[in-house]
């Protein structure tokens, strides 16, 4: 029911999902290129960043699986184990990213490039969360409620609303710091 009212919508929707990472990665690429001496490692800061927020957007999809799987009655089990193996990927590939970025001089909290990936991920958060309530609205004014729906579009739009709230957080921050 709510793909169907949706329709043109998702479509929209998915194509910011696929576009959207790409924008801040041609904003570390403009700034590289016009500051080539003046900020040495910022393109291999930006790709750090970059696959650093990939992986936060799979951890994030892993744990909002895995929420729903809970919720789920029947075929719990069924839908836990990609969850767990998609979190599992996304933890592993952020601590490989951390340990890898170690060898780089670090940014500080309001440098750019950490500031953007921020920004696309606060940005995909909301996305996320607009769309799983607008989900969950709807099929809670629907006459026949799928309570299936209302636990998948909840529990998406809990998760990646704590995600909304932490990176809104972490943009906030060093703005406030002297």
């Amino acid at each position: 029911m709510p793909t169907e009212i949706l329709g043109g919508v998702m479509g929209v929707v998915l194509g910011i999902y696929l576009f959207a990472p790409l924008f801040p990665f041609l904003y570390v690429m403009l700034r590289w290129r016009s500051s080539a001496a003046g900020e040495p490692g910022i393109g291999t800061h930006g790709a750090f960043h970059y696959f650093r927020a990939l992986a936060v957007v799979g951890a994030c999809a892993g744990i909002s699986m895995g929420l729903f799987a809970l919720l789920k009655k029947g075929e719990s089990e069924r839908m836990m184990r990609p969850s767990m193996g998609i979190l599992a990927a996304a933890l592993f590939f952020y601590f490989l990213n951390f340990i890898c970025s170690q060898k780089l001089p670090p940014t500080p909290a309001n440098h750019p490039v950490r500031r953007i990936f921020d920004g696309f991920l606060l940005v995909l958060s909301g996305l996320v969360v607009f769309v799983a309530m607008i989900v969950f609205f709807i099929e809670l004014l629907d006459k026949s409620v799928d309570k299936e729906v209302l636990k998948g579009a909840g529990s998406w739009g809990a998760v990646w609303l704590a995600a909304f709230f932490w990176r809104a957080y972490l943009l906030v921050e060093p703005i406030r710091r002297p």
